[in-house]
């Protein structure tokens, strides 16, 4: 059951409510808004370069991008607080395609309430969080949620 606020309306960031738009820009320089991905899945995932579990996740993510295409399953993560060039190196060393946006002051993973990472939010096509998950994604987990926003 979603969190509510005075009013009974669902608050996000919670299962059941609209994702919090967020705009911030790709290592390219482009911005990245949320709402303009609406139609189809997106899995939003919160990140750094440190975080040996982060990392780890990275190839998972890349199977996710490979398998389901752009226009099927957005993956979005957004890497939080990290230096543009450094992270462009690791992106470039683990030869990750999907889409890495950057929260260099931490704003967006705040508005999402990150206390953890890896943090992953699956969004369906309407924009709604069907699910969401602290640490790293084991394959049966990561199927399990996928399966609610298809």
């Amino acid at each position: 059951m979603p969190q509510q606020d005075g009013s009974g309306a669902a608050t996000a960031p919670v299962e059941g409510a609209l994702a919090p738009d967020l705009m911030l820009q790709d290592l390219d320089g482009e911005l990245i808004k949320l709402s303009d991905l609406r139609g189809r899945p997106v899995l939003l995932n919160f990140w750094t370069t440190w975080c040996g579990y982060c990392r780890a996740e990275r190839s998972t993510l890349q199977q996710l991008h490979e398998q389901y295409g752009e226009d099927e399953l957005a993956v979005l993560a957004v890497a939080i607080g990290e230096d543009r060039t450094l992270l462009r190196s690791f992106v470039r060393e683990q030869g990750l395609t999907y889409s890495i946006l950057l929260d260099e002051d931490g704003r967006v993973s705040r508005s999402y309430k990150v206390r953890g990472i890896p943090a992953s939010f699956f969004i369906d096509r309407e924009g709604v969080i069907q699910a969401q998950h602290v640490g790293a994604l084991a394959e049966e987990v990561l199927t399990a949620y996928l399966q609610k926003v298809q």
